[in-house]
């Protein structure tokens, strides 16, 4: 019970087939001494493991067809129970998947404050530490209640969003720790020869307040930017320069112009006749 740091928190369930085990009755005794909480699992009607749990279940599967045998009807029906009670467990601390949820990954909030409500543990601030660090964090936290535990960190809506004259704009999914603006334009496959190199334009979400910060991506000082490495959700937008600006107003006129010279060709057309 030591070496797997179980405490109050925590409910031990002894499985027994017989429902005789002497270290299953020991362990459950123990249990109870310590306030934790004990449940059972037993092949037989009023087996001393009952007894001594808090919660026994009792699962009569009668006699196996080879004598002695518990591993069939007696250990398929106490793996059963298992199934239920592990089932039941996540439905309660919402870790379930159903099936409109299939592929689709769950994870924690982060709140205004920079805080994760996580289970057991309350409140955890994880805003302004890496991904390496929270992980630390939390198994120094879990070492508590869990032996050796393994802790991975996600960004699960960690994305930017790129638009102007790129080749290919959109928001995209951010799945490394951190994402530069050079990779945000790579992703989005580089700026069009028409688009402004001088001038980009970044949006950021401060609080309640937006952020604009205009950079030249000529010239080296913007790796010392503040705004080199992108934040979530935050907006790229590419300009377009004078050139394409002109060219695509011209384009407009001259559509215009070429109907209108159309129309006026057809109207003669109609009074000759």
């Amino acid at each position: 019970m030591k070496a797997y740091c179980i405490t109050s928190l925590d409910t031990v369930v002894g499985i027994a087939a017989s429902g005789t085990t002497p270290y299953v009755i020991g362990t459950l005794r123990r249990c109870r001494e310590e306030g934790i909480l004990t449940a059972s699992i037993a092949c037989n009607p009023g087996a001393p493991v009952s007894q001594v749990a808090e919660i026994p279940i009792e699962v009569v599967t009668g006699p196996e067809y080879v004598t002695g045998s518990t591993r069939m009807k007696a250990g398929t029906a106490q793996k059963l129970v298992l199934n239920m009670i592990s089932t039941a467990t996540m439905i309660g601390l919402g870790r379930e998947i159903t099936n409109s949820q299939q592929g689709a990954q769950q994870g924690y909030i982060v709140d205004k404050e920079g805080y994760i409500d996580f289970p057991v543990l309350g409140r955890i601030k994880v805003d302004g530490i890496t991904r390496n660090q929270l992980s630390e964090l939390l198994k120094e936290k879990l070492s508590t209640y869990l032996k050796n535990p393994i802790v991975t960190i996600q960004f699960l809506n960690f994305k930017v969003t790129v638009l102007g004259e790129v080749k290919n704009p959109g928001s995209y999914k951010v799945t490394t720790e951190r994402i530069s603006l050079l990779d945000a334009l790579g992703m989005a496959g580089d700026l069009q020869i028409s688009g402004k190199r001088k001038n980009v334009l970044l949006i950021r979400e401060s609080g309640n307040e937006k952020q604009f910060a205009r950079i030249d991506l000529t010239s080296s000082d913007f790796v010392d930017s503040p705004f080199f490495y992108l934040q979530q959700n935050d907006v790229i937008y590419v300009e377009p320069n004078k050139g394409r600006v002109v060219g695509g107003n011209m384009g407009t006129f001259w559509t215009y112009v070429v109907s209108s010279i159309s129309t006026i060709v057809a109207i003669v057309a109609l009074i000759v006749k």
